[in-house]
């Protein structure tokens, strides 16, 4: 029985993932990193499985493989998995609906699309506010 805790098994997998689909395209850490515009050390902290990247770096290094974020991430086997369908760029979308959102009925995606709109809309202003000093903390 594995006794190490469910998140640090998943940064595991994430880890020898990453390792594993550089060494594949037979480049070094350093290589790599260039290519993607990664600071390298920050990157063997990844492999390392030292710390976790932003999602912005991780799609950005799941694009460059042409895998999904949830197989590095040990959420799927299949290297290939399609990521679910999300209209728009936004990163933040991206992983707002990442659990499930095609099994969601038309009413519900609404709602949560709402109520995205809603937080968006607060987290503007809270920034706004902190930005020009004029917040309380």
């Amino acid at each position: 029985m594995n006794t190490m805790p469910l998140e640090r098994r998943k940064i595991a997998v994430y880890g020898k993932r990453l390792s594993a689909l550089r060494k594949r395209k037979k480049l070094s850490q350093e290589k790599f990193t260039d290519k993607l515009g990664i600071n390298r050390s920050t990157y063997s902290r990844y492999e390392n499985e030292e710390t976790q990247p932003d999602y912005e770096t991780l799609e950005k290094i799941a694009d460059f493989h042409k895998v999904s974020v949830d197989y590095i991430l040990g959420r799927t086997e299949d290297p290939n998995a399609q990521s679910l369908p999300v209209e728009g760029n936004n990163e933040e979308e991206k992983m707002f609906f990442s659990g499930g959102y095609e099994n969601l009925t038309e009413e519900e995606k609404e709602h949560l699309e709402e109520e995205l709109q809603r937080f968006r809309k607060l987290k503007k202003r809270w920034e706004e506010m902190h930005r020009t000093g004029d917040g309380k903390e």
